[in-house]
C-alpha cells in the first residue's frame, strides 16, 4: 500500500497472529512493513474490526504505535477490494 510512504502490507488470518509477531528487524532490510488482520466479533469483541501493527527497520523506533500513513493506505486497499465497510475501527 503506497500513499507516499511505501508500506509493504500483509494480511493475516486473525488478530492473534498479528499480536504474536516478533519480527527480526535485521531481516527487514529497510522495509516498512504493516500487518493487518480482521477481528472476529465472537472471539475478539466488537470495539474494532481490524488489528494493525507497523514495523520499521532502522528508523529508531522499531514499531510505530499509530501510523496514519499505513492506515490510510490500508483503508484504500480494504475498501477497494470490498474487504471492509465504508466505516470501520482499527486497533493498533
Amino acid at each position: 500500500v503506497d500513499n507516499g510512504a511505501g508500506w509493504l502490507a500483509v494480511m493475516l488470518e486473525d488478530r492473534e497472529q498479528v499480536l504474536a509477531l516478533r519480527p527480526d528487524y535485521s531481516q527487514l532490510q529497510g522495509l516498512a512493513v504493516g500487518v493487518i488482520a480482521p477481528w472476529r466479533p465472537g472471539r475478539d469483541g466488537d470495539e474494532a474490526q481490524f488489528e494493525v501493527r507497523a514495523f520499521i527497520a532502522g528508523d529508531g523506533a522499531p514499531e510505530d504505535p499509530a501510523t496514519g500513513s499505513l492506515n490510510a493506505g490500508v483503508a484504500q486497499w480494504l475498501l477497494g477490494e470490498g474487504l471492509a465497510p465504508s466505516r470501520y475501527v482499527v486497533s493498533q
